[in-house]
C-alpha cells in the first residue's frame, strides 16, 4: 500500500492541482489510471511455447 503511494507522489506530484472535491476525485483517478497503464505497458507479455 505505502508502496503505491510514494510510486503515485513520485510520478504525479505530492498533492491535487484541483481545487473542488468532485476534481479533485476525478484528478486521482486519472492519476491512477496512468499508473496502471504505465505498469501495463512495463510488464512483460508471457506466453506458452508449444515445440
Amino acid at each position: 500500500m505505502e508502496n503505491g503511494f510514494f510510486r503515485y507522489k513520485s510520478v504525479l506530484g505530492g498533492g491535487l492541482k484541483a481545487r473542488n472535491s468532485n476534481a479533485q476525485a476525478r484528478e486521482a483517478m486519472i492519476g491512477c489510471h496512468i499508473l496502471n497503464r504505465m505498469a501495463d505497458l512495463g510488464t512483460p507479455k508471457s506466453y506458452a511455447v508449444v515445440s
